[in-house]
């Protein structure tokens, strides 16, 4: 359940809207949301809604309000009480924007680190859609709407004193430029605005800004600036290089997994990587099960320092029973690392990999593959720079990488038997290796000294402290059928008997979690997952995971999130195709614990109004705690390896429901983070199972959207062949809704590629079918793709009137991503016009929108057009401020779409043509 007071008042459950009734109902409800979970007397709630104008009847009404509202919030579990004291609704801080915004304030205030400082001031921020209050209007209402403007400006400073300390002062200038003509008297202020233009070169103009201030401060106010600004003034105009601020800094991914506290030995192979320092990339290689994983670990860690601006790692899963990963993947997932935004990662591997390069070339960065397959897989993931190093683990040679890339090679084997010996008797309790040294040395060898074999031996012995050394030892001789299977000393065969004691050492419920593990074959598991297919609560399912952890049958990666050794995974699959419990049951509780995880995903990464999946049937229960964009982005990222497996899964169990109703599900975060391989094969799945099931519309819906995948990606051919078979599918079903839907793309992608005729034609029946439908958002979306359409034909009065149609729409549904592309093809269409000052507005209310939902690439738009209108009026230095704010957003997210605007700005720099 979700209250927002911080723009229009609203309730949702499970992202959809609550009908909260009429404006006097909707003030009863700010009232006791304003103060969840405090009583609010009668007289009190009374004189807060209604002020002087109470009517006589005034407990009726209220009683009616208050019982519409108890019945509107029932279905959320969410009550309002009537208590001696008087009415309380009671409710987690959390779910309500304006407390959740004032604990992430004061935890921003108290937190250690700028970074942290920062990620939570703008999450708080986020929170804002608008007026607090929307348009309610009381006398109280107002005050407190008031005391909360306040508030949000304080943390707007405060966030923006630490912009200022890590030095994003050049993409601030335009945002401050606004916040001083908003707040013209606030010293606060006019310094932050002084320090930016400082700090990018424009040491006069922020002198100006002092003038205009004091101007202003003696004319309303009849006052000097106080000493804080004063000062600030003075060492402006003295250059003194203390102003300067560091560059921000690039961001520095530290990815490298845990160092295993039981390393041991390995002292040659450790000097012959030292050896490899200042070479080319280094593969170590050798079998399955010798720890080269654990030994590049402790390698990359005791040499970190070496690498200062970071270290990257991958499981590249080249032996997993899934595909190996995609190099593409990779680059995009080590480019957000790298600080790229998502929607700047370029969807071409080789500019990707030319971009990942040069990032990588000035940098001293550690980037360790793992389990790589083949040489192609890596080889677009080799740094060029010569302070970067690349470490690779392979079971194979991988020829190519040598041949061509000049690898160099640590060949390992299984350890000495010194080693280990070492390795047991650090591990298992001292008295007892102590008491049984001959023992513990056959032991070693029946593991056939490989160090995966060792240390489950080792866990089985240390959990059962009754059991002697030689005893196991016989156990394991008396393997029998798995003795049987291979030869001693082969290291499948080591598992094996040290992995058969181990298992039958696990409680029941570990064995079933191990056995329904390799029935579903997650890249990772966490405690969610793992309760869905055990049906047990998150917590005791994290308890199994520890115990599988602990017998060395998982590998511990994150917090709460396992992984299996390869071999490891093997012998669960065998399991699987034993008798396990209620298999299909289980398979059938994470796959729809997924589903419906994703579906609350989807909810919360689209903006509201956004055409939404079906609620799926059978929610299951102790599904992650999704409240925000933020949580439901980083549940989607961790899980992502895992998305498409478990369609496979869903798939082989003959689920083509699950798969499709997933495929739909996981649009919206494909759609944010760009992960277009991803999207397109979950497409394929989805449509194909769709196809199958005969559900046709959901079929076409896939189709229209791998459509879209293909136009961001920039093959438009592809895109229309997809939209076009989604609308032909549409009318043959008669589904209007789709059909406008799968119009609206089409008429966009035709745009692209220039059929504008085709466009316009394609938009205007979206327009038509969707505005019989009562559809007002989609007609006024269809409208402003229509407009811009007119405005690239040098149809102006046309796109002015689409455009102008459309905008009131989204505004009200607060979709200001989209308002904020309406605002920018308005400004455009009137720059062009010559009606330059309604241009001006149109861009700077574009702006604001765009800042309030971050959205990188619009804000580079709109601060370029912004720029042209400034600089056709005459203002050329509020035109360079809104360029060079645009050079750096553009430069981070299109780096060969720049050369046009460093040439404005040079332009407007030398003062030509102002």
């Amino acid at each position: 359940m979700e209250f927002g007071v911080l723009g229009e008042i609203e309730a949702r459950s499970h992202g959809q809207r609550i009908d909260i009734g009429h404006i006097r109902q909707q003030c009863v409800l700010a009232v006791l949301l304003v103060e969840a979970n405090h009583p609010v007397p009668r007289g009190t709630l009374a004189d807060r809604v209604w002020g002087q104008a109470r009517p006589r009847s005034v407990d009726g009404s209220l009683y009616s309000y208050l019982s519409r509202l108890r019945r509107a919030l029932q279905v959320t579990g969410v009550d309002i009480e009537r208590r001696p004291g008087g009415y309380v609704l009671t409710a987690d801080p959390v779910t309500v924007d304006m407390h959740h915004f004032r604990r992430l304030v004061d935890e921003a205030r108290a937190a250690v680190g700028d970074e942290r400082a920062l990620h939570l001031f703008d999450t708080a921020l986020r929170l804002w859609r608008g007026q607090a209050f929307g348009n309610l209007d009381t006398p109280w209402l107002g005050e407190v709407r008031d005391t909360l403007d306040r508030e949000r400006l304080a943390a707007e400073l405060d966030r923006d004193d630490l912009r200022l300390r890590t030095g994003q002062h050049s993409t601030m200038l335009a945002e401050l430029h606004e916040r001083a003509v908003a707040h013209p008297l606030d010293e606060r202020v006019a310094g932050q605005l002084m320090l930016a233009l400082y700090r990018s070169g424009r040491q006069a103009d922020a002198l100006e800004q002092y003038d205009r201030t004091r101007r202003l401060l003696a004319t309303e106010l009849g006052s000097d600036p106080g000493q804080p600004l004063r000062a600030l003034h003075l060492r402006i105009l003295n250059a003194h290089p203390d102003l300067l601020a560091a560059p921000a800094a690039p961001a520095v991914p530290r990815q490298l997994p845990a160092d295993s506290a039981q390393f041991i030995g390995r002292a040659a192979d450790l000097d012959r990587l030292d050896a490899t320092l200042g070479g080319g990339p280094v593969l170590i290689s050798g079998p399955p099960g010798a720890g080269k994983t654990a030994l590049a670990v402790h390698w990359a860690h005791r040499h970190a320092a070496l690498y200062p601006h970071g270290q990257l790692y991958v499981n590249l899963n080249g032996y997993a029973p899934s595909a190996p990963l995609d190099p593409g993947h990779v680059l995009a997932a080590f480019l957000r690392a790298l600080g790229v935004p998502p929607e700047a990662v370029p969807a071409d591997r080789e500019e990707a990999a030319a971009l990942y390069r040069s990032l990588l070339a000035d940098r001293r960065i550690l980037v360790v593959l793992d389990n790589a397959r083949t040489a192609e897989q890596v080889r677009a993931l080799l740094p060029a720079g010569p302070g970067c190093l690349a470490l690779i683990t392979s079971r194979d040679p991988l020829a190519g990488l040598l041949a061509r890339d000049g690898a160099q090679v640590v060949a390992i084997d299984m350890l000495a038997p010194d080693e280990a010996v070492a390795l047991l008797a650090r591990t298992v309790p001292p008295a007892r290796a102590a008491a049984e040294p001959l023992a513990l040395t056959e032991l070693a060898r029946r593991c056939a000294y490989l160090p995966l074999a060792l240390r489950i031996a080792a866990a089985n012995l240390t959990s059962q402290p009754r059991r002697s050394i030689s005893g196991y030892v016989a156990e394991l001789d008396r393997g029998g059928r798995l003795a049987a299977l291979t030869a001693d000393g082969d290291e499948m065969y080591a598992v094996r008997a040290a992995y058969t004691l181990s298992y039958r050492a696990l409680s029941p419920t570990a064995r079933i979690l191990f056995a329904l593990l390799g029935a579903v074959s997650l890249a990772e598991v966490s405690a969610g997952a793992a309760s869905a297919l055990l049906d047990v609560s998150p917590p005791d399912a994290a308890r199994v995971l520890a115990e599988l952890a602990d017998a060395h049958l998982l590998q511990r990666t994150a917090a709460d999130r396992y992984t299996f050794h390869d071999l490891l995974r093997e012998l669960a699959v065998e399991c699987a195709a034993g008798p396990v419990p209620d298999h299909r049951a289980a398979a059938d509780r994470v796959l729809r614990w997924y589903l419906h995880t994703a579906h609350r995903a989807y909810l919360l990464l689209y903006p509201p109004g956004r055409q939404s999946p079906p609620d799926p049937a059978q929610t299951p229960a102790h599904l992650p705690d999704l409240v925000d964009y933020d949580g439901a982005l980083a549940w989607c990222e961790a899980e992502r390896a895992n998305f498409l497996t478990v369609m496979d899964t869903a798939a082989a169990h003959a689920r083509p429901d699950l798969v499709s109703q997933l495929a739909n599900a996981l649009i919206s975060y494909y759609d944010v983070t760009k992960h277009w391989d991803d999207w397109l094969r979950s497409g394929r799945l989805g449509a194909d199972a769709a196809g199958r099931l005969g559900a046709h519309g959901l079929r076409a819906r896939l189709l229209n959207f791998m459509g879209v995948a293909h136009g961001q990606r920039d093959e438009l051919d592809q895109a229309v062949a997809h939209h076009e078979r989604a609308l032909a599918i549409c009318r043959e079903i008669d589904d209007p809704e789709l059909e406008g839907v799968t119009l609206t793309s089409l008429g966009v992608t035709y745009d692209e590629l220039g059929r504008r005729e085709e466009a316009v034609t394609a938009h205007l029946e979206a327009v038509r079918i969707r505005g019989e439908l009562g559809d007002t958002d989609g007609e006024s979306m269809s409208l402003s793709n229509l407009g811009h359409t007119y405005h690239r034909m040098g149809k102006h009065a046309q796109a002015i009137e689409c455009m102008l149609a459309a905008l009131p729409v989204q505004r009200r549904l607060n979709s200001l991503q989209t308002v904020g592309d309406i605002l920018h093809g308005l400004g455009e269409v009137h720059h062009e016009l010559g009606r330059h000052a309604e241009a001006i507005d149109y861009f700077e209310q574009g702006l604001q929108a765009a800042r309030a939902v971050q959205h990188r690439w619009g804000v580079a738009l709109l601060l370029d057009g912004l720029g042209r209108a400034l600089h056709a009026t005459g203002q050329s230095h509020r035109a360079h401020a809104c360029w060079a704010e645009a050079v750096d957003l553009w430069t981070g997210l299109n780096p060969k779409g720049t050369a046009h605007m460093f040439d404005r700005r040079a332009t407007c720099c030398t003062g030509t043509g102002a």
